[in-house]
């Protein structure tokens, strides 16, 4: 894992927080034809991806200030059970993934590739931590040198 300090390695740091689309819990609904029932999958809190290490998911920081934490409801074409918990489970961390994300830009390091992890450090309990890397530009100009591009996604 690449680790990457303010005003070190990293060179400019660009994040964005959201809490428009964090919930508590999140219901979708299926039907299923040979039954002629509804079929229900609930997820919660708790049930994202790893939180890298964070201590609170988007769903916990939005408690404060949204005391009803609304529960998306979402119908799926789904026919089975497992399939609605699926379409459920993905939408959720969707959703949660949506709540830290932030670009970066770092001195030249072949570690930082889409799909790995980065620790962030020097920019205060909130912003540093690990993050996922989604995206990763390297560049190689003769002015500026060999630099990364990051987009990432942070979960705490």
């Amino acid at each position: 894992m690449a680790t990457l300090g303010w005003r070190e390695e990293l060179t400019a740091f660009r994040t964005t927080v959201s809490l428009s689309e964090q919930q508590g819990q999140l219901k979708t609904t299926g039907w299923n034809m040979l039954e002629k029932a509804p079929i229900e999958a609930t997820v919660a809190a708790g049930d994202e991806r790893s939180r890298m290490g964070g201590s609170r998911s988007g769903g916990e920081q939005v408690k404060p200030v949204d005391a009803q934490q609304l529960t998306w409801d979402a119908h799926t074409p789904a026919k089975t059970v497992d399939e609605v918990r699926a379409y459920a489970e993905a939408a959720f961390r969707k959703r949660s993934e949506r709540f830290l994300q932030a670009e970066g830009t770092t001195e030249g390091d072949p570690k930082i590739r889409r799909d790995t992890v980065v620790e962030i450090e020097g920019l205060g309990d909130f912003l540093s931590g690990p993050y996922y890397v989604r995206r990763a530009i390297h560049s190689l100009l003769p002015r500026s040198g060999y630099t990364v591009t990051a987009t990432l996604v942070g979960f705490d």
